[in-house]
């Protein structure tokens, strides 16, 4: 596992530590943020998934998440920003429809004449999801959240690679 994706998950518990610690238990519940990972990805694919969303407005919220993947002799690593819209005009509770933009690194081992070599490429890619997430609990702290949706990669420089990505999440995290 890359030092980055590392660095990125411990980031995120310190930012999400000292908000949890003291969070007020007699106050109704009103979090602002949510930390989640994809745990279905994980143990299926192999694939670490990590989001951090952030309340912009009263039914509006940014975030951003990072994806990692090799198996074999293939790497995936995308680190992408998100802006969602909540239909039912809370933040981080309900249907939502956002958008995607971030960068993409794809690479795949290939056997030459001489030696083996990495080919990769790098892409933009712009894409949208629809999801729906449940505060659940009794104080609402745990997040489920269930979505789908797609990107289209943009490559810097041509390379033979799969231009549109299918985006499928059930993530369990933390509100806080």
């Amino acid at each position: 596992m890359p030092r980055s994706l590392i660095g990125f998950a411990l980031g995120l518990l310190l930012v999400a530590w000292p908000a949890s610690v003291t969070a007020q238990v007699d106050a109704e519940p009103e979090f602002d943020r949510v930390v989640s990972i994809n745990p279905l990805a994980l143990v299926i694919l192999g694939l670490v998934s990590a989001d951090y969303e952030q309340t912009l407005g009263q039914n509006t919220t940014g975030g951003v998440s990072a994806e990692y993947f090799d198996w074999r002799d293939r790497g995936y690593l995308s680190v992408d920003g998100k802006v969602r819209y909540y239909v039912s005009g809370r933040a981080l509770e309900g249907l939502a429809i956002g958008t995607v933009l971030g960068f993409t690194r794809i690479g795949e081992d290939s056997e030459g004449e001489d030696a083996r070599s990495r080919r990769s490429g790098t892409a933009i890619g712009v894409g949208f999801s629809a999801e729906h997430q449940w505060l659940l609990g009794e104080d609402e702290r745990l997040a489920l959240t269930t979505g789908l949706g797609g990107k289209r990669l943009f490559f810097l420089r041509d390379v033979a690679a799969q231009r549109a990505l299918p985006m499928l999440r059930f993530s369990i995290g933390w509100a806080f």
